[in-house]
């Protein structure tokens, strides 16, 4: 019992520390939704990055592929699936166009 009365402090500290840092994990988990792609005969993560990465920097880009899909090394093999952070399309501007043999 006297070791609780001496160090109850101590033990305060160290449950709102714990409690503060699982809170702050929680809050801090990213969910990256992601497109699943088959690698083509050719394809290296590097080419994949320049088509795929959306202005992101290529080696951050390949970065999130390695961790999102558990990889060691930057080889891929031809029909294997990875995953890729998810891109939105750009919407179209339908007043940019014009109907070939339209009225002006």
């Amino acid at each position: 019992m006297k070791f609780l009365q001496k160090y109850t402090f101590l033990f305060l500290i160290m449950a709102t520390t714990m409690t503060f840092t699982w809170i702050g994990t929680l809050k801090h988990k990213e969910r990256t939704e992601f497109t699943e792609i088959t690698v083509l005969e050719g394809d290296s993560l590097w080419q994949l990055a320049a088509e795929l990465s959306d202005g992101k920097r290529i080696d951050k880009w390949i970065d999130d592929v390695m961790v999102m899909n558990e990889m060691d090394s930057t080889n891929i093999r031809s029909g294997e699936r990875l995953k890729v952070p998810h891109v939105e399309a750009a919407p179209v501007q339908m007043d940019r166009f014009e109907l070939a043999g339209g009225e002006k």
